[in-house]
């Protein structure tokens, strides 16, 4: 009989699978309520991410149904990855990517127009992506867990780890941006909160990732796993939820110069002087 571990680990996945996807579809909705009139760009990134995990979601359900119902006591079975090579590698690369993008973009943006570390993050991003999508192709040949660990090893260690160091990139530029910046945010605890939250969630991916990559060169035949590679795409998704959604609406302030006007990795303020002399302004925050 096999390791009840097998069967454990991808039904412990799909649970967590859905269980995140409840709470990204609860993000979605506070964002639709609060934060309908933003940029259609924007909207079409969130409902984007949205999109791409739902089918994930379905296509590991009907995964399940086949590993758990249909074909329950057919326990080599098990090992089938079905249409996993879609619902993991290639959707969860491409919602990185999409996901690290976004974040390559506010980083350039507070530090001032700065290429270099958005290169870097953009450059590792994109090699996990295509890594991840190799990956795929591979089990998609193959369709069995056994195999991968011997076909598809390299891509799959090039993937996790570009994207891993891709995530700590964007943990520590977002660090860095808010330790250094502490005159502009003991005046604004809302874009503390929301650096806050883009650096906690970024070294929560980023630790799902290392988790990965280690379960999978230590016990490949047990297939653990597949636990953090059920969850990353939603926790990628929430990531960009958490952030939007914790966005401070409106803010008010004193101000003497023009120096107020502040660019925020999350957030752009911007300072109306009604009048010369007059040291009452007004910050407008709104999305980049």
């Amino acid at each position: 009989m096999r390791d009840p571990a097998i069967s454990a680990a991808s039904y412990l996945g799909i649970l967590l699978n859905l269980g995140l996807y409840g709470i990204l579809a609860g993000q979605i909705i506070t964002y639709s309520l609060s934060y309908n009139r933003d940029h259609s760009k924007t909207k079409a990134l969130v409902y984007g991410l949205f999109l791409l995990n739902t089918l994930q979601s379905i296509l590991l359900l009907r995964d399940g149904f086949i590993t758990f119902a249909k074909g329950y006591g057919d326990v080599d079975g098990l090992l089938n990855s079905h249409l996993e090579w879609l619902s993991v590698p290639y959707i969860t690369s491409i919602v990185s990517f999409i996901v690290q993008v976004f974040f390559a973009y506010r980083i350039y943006v507070a530090f001032e127009r700065s290429y270099w570390i958005s290169s870097v993050i953009l450059m590792a991003s994109a090699i996990q992506a295509i890594a991840g999508i190799l990956a795929g192709t591979k089990d998609l040949q193959f369709r069995t867990y056994t195999l991968l660990y011997a076909r598809a090893g390299v891509e799959i260690m090039i993937w996790h780890v570009a994207a891993a160091v891709c995530d700590l990139l964007i943990a520590a530029s977002m660090g860095f941006y808010l330790f250094s910046r502490d005159d502009v945010f003991r005046t604004h605890s809302h874009v503390s909160r929301g650096i806050r939250l883009a650096l906690e969630t970024g070294t929560v991916t980023a630790i799902v990732t290392i988790a990965n990559l280690i379960l999978f060169f230590a016990a490949p035949r047990r297939i653990y796993f597949v636990v953090p590679s059920f969850i990353s795409a939603k926790l990628y998704a929430n990531t960009v939820l958490v952030v939007f959604n914790n966005r401070a609406q409106f803010v008010t302030g004193v101000c003497d110069t023009r120096d107020c006007v502040r660019q925020i990795s999350a957030l752009r303020f911007q300072k109306t002087v009604p009048a010369l002399g007059d040291r009452t302004s007004h910050i407008e925050v709104r999305t980049l």
